[in-house]
């Protein structure tokens, strides 16, 4: 039986990346509001942060 993968929209992993930016909460904490793995959140902070284009 395979397991499947949560799909996030944009929108939502934008939300969540800009949780982590704006207000300087930490990864772990802003995932552990969001009821979301840290390693998903710490992917699209990474992705926000690396490219300023997108902000």
């Amino acid at each position: 039986m395979a397991i499947s993968r949560t799909k996030f929209t944009l929108e939502f992993r934008t939300e969540a990346a800009h949780r982590v930016i704006d207000t300087g909460q930490s990864v772990r904490a802003v995932a552990s509001e969001l009821s979301i793995e840290g390693n998903t959140l710490k992917t699209c902070s990474n992705y926000w942060m690396g490219s300023s284009s997108h902000i």
